[in-house]
This record gives structure tokens, sequence and C-alpha cells, in this order.
């Protein structure tokens, strides 16, 4: 049985464990359920605090999001998209794979538009052979 972990992270960074749960599968149809418990959960708090899901990517639950929490902004977990930058490309990169790692990272990590689609750009240019995989992610 799958275990749902739903964490929140304090004004300090300190990350606490707010609920669990064992669901019979991670079907769309369960993650919802699980979604509607945490809503009632948070309705009942005093500050309302859900505004960010980060998740793996997975299909199933980015759909229960968007079904039953529409106003949460649904991210990508990081270590979740390094650890499938590592899986896809490691062995297509071979020996650029720890620079193309580096400048992915610096990329991924940038707060300005700007500047995020300028080394993007650069990205694209200086490793077209993970062009594939980035771009249709």
């Amino acid at each position: 049985m799958p275990l749902l972990l739903v964490s929140g992270v304090d004004v300090i960074g300190i990350t606490f464990l707010i609920a669990s749960c064992l669901l019979a599968n991670e079907t769309a149809l369960n993650f919802c359920w699980a979604l509607c418990q945490l809503k009632k959960m948070a309705d009942n708090m005093t500050v309302k605090c859900i505004k960010t899901l980060l998740t793996n990517k997975d299909l199933a639950f980015m759909s229960a999001v968007r079904t039953k929490l529409p106003h949460v902004k649904h991210q990508l977990c990081v270590w979740h998209i390094e650890q499938n930058i590592i899986k896809n490309l490691n062995n297509k990169l071979k020996d650029k794979f720890i620079a193309f790692n580096k400048d992915f990272k610096e990329v991924m990590f940038k707060t300005d538009i700007e500047k995020f689609n300028i080394r993007w750009n650069c990205l694209l240019i200086e490793y077209p052979e993970a062009n594939t995989y980035i771009t249709e992610q």
C-alpha cells in the first residue's frame, strides 16, 4: 500500500509532518479522497495555508490536485527532477554529464525570467544531446 506523506515548511524553513495516509493504490480517485481529507483538515485550521504542492510528476496526483485544489500552485520536486536528469541523461551525455548537471542546476534556480531564458537557450546550444529530453518533459 502506498504511503502518502504531506509535509509543510514554516516561515523559518523548518519542515514538519502535516498528515499521512495509506492508499489502496495510486489512482486519481484515491488521491482525490486524500486531498479532500487534507482540505477538510485545513479548513478547520485558523491559518488557511495550502498554497503550493510539490510532487514527483505522478499524473494521477496532478489530476487530483487540479480537481480538488485548483487554487493551489503545483510544482515539481527539485530532488525528483535531479534524479530524473541523472537517470535519463547520465549515459547519454557521458563525459559531459557533470558539466551539464552543474549548468542545469544553475538554470533551474534562476529567479529572473530573462536570465533564465538566456541560460536555458545556452544550455540547449551547449548540450544538443539533451535537448529532446529536457524540452519534452
